[in-house]
């Protein structure tokens, strides 16, 4: 299970079962409810106090976290769209397409810079063949 906190992706450390209250103030689905790290699961264990329940940690996909690593994204559903489709995160497409617009404009700005210097050694050269 996951969340996205600031653009960033957090992956669930443990799932807790058992008697979990109706209106618990953490992820809960029908399976129990999912805590992303040790504070948090301190703060859950004080609401559930004497109720029976279990604690087991999770283990993710190394790739998926992996993946995540340095990544932004815009929502839950794009996080695993990216992981489990290999669709690029609509920010790491943006932050390409400056990287890929930046490149553009200083290589254009190159070969303006080199059509300006043949020009000039066209001009020269023309110069010193009437003159010679």
């Amino acid at each position: 299970m996951i969340r996205i906190t600031d653009g960033s992706a957090k992956f669930a450390k443990y799932h807790i079962s058992g008697d979990i209250p109706e209106r618990f103030p953490f992820h809960t689905d029908k399976e129990g409810a999912y805590i992303y790290d040790d504070r948090e699961l301190e703060r859950a264990r004080a609401m559930l106090g004497d109720a029976k329940y279990t604690v087991a940690e999770i283990a993710h996909d190394a790739g998926h976290i992996e993946k995540a690593r340095g990544q932004r994204y815009l929502s839950r559903s794009e996080a695993i769209a990216h992981f489990q489709h290999d669709i690029e995160p609509e920010h790491g497409l943006r932050e390409k397409h400056k990287k890929a617009l930046a490149t553009i404009a200083d290589l254009s700005s190159r070969l303006e810079r080199m059509e300006s210097t043949v020009t000039q050694h066209a001009k020269e050269f023309a110069a010193l063949k009437k003159g010679g």
